[in-house]
């Protein structure tokens, strides 16, 4: 007759007085919720700026990131540049859109579907608009070129 080993369970780890201790095991991987966040500029709006030179165009998105309010810039041909230091307060906004030569800062005023505002250039203030909106799909023409810092 053979001998039959015994299967003893293995105790837990012992630790050191003082030693930090284990992080308790993890459960079964369960999709983060993310944080809602209400804003009431969430969404896609068509951008519009006049310069003493030319028009600009794209559009912009305002979105949830990790519950905090982020966005983008899109310009007409789809890239997509992130927005620097974005920030509403009741109908006021303000971000900045970097460019090759610096960072446009732009002010606004929320109302309803719009936003009214300006940048300054150093060629001067130029007002912008924003509506609302899916932006013109990318086969359309699109007459206007996206904003590079003057």
């Amino acid at each position: 007759m053979t001998a039959m080993a015994q299967v003893r369970p293995t105790p837990p780890p012992t630790r050191e007085p003082g030693a930090a201790s284990a992080a308790p095991a993890e459960s079964p991987a369960t999709p983060a919720s993310t944080p809602s966040l209400s804003s009431p500029v969430l969404g896609s709006w068509i951008f519009r700026a006049r310069s003493a030179d030319r028009e600009i165009g794209g559009s912009l998105r305002f979105f949830n990131q990790r519950g905090a309010l982020a966005g983008a810039y899109v310009a007409p041909s789809g890239r997509e540049t992130p927005l620097t230091d974005l920030n509403v307060q009741g109908e006021k906004i303000s971000f900045g859109i970097p460019g090759a030569v610096g960072t446009w800062q732009l002010i606004g005023v929320l109302s309803g579907d719009r936003i009214n505002g300006t940048f300054e250039t150093i060629s001067g203030v130029v007002p912008w608009t924003a509506v609302r909106g899916a932006p013109p799909t990318p086969s359309s023409p699109a007459p206007a070129v996206s904003p590079t810092p003057r």
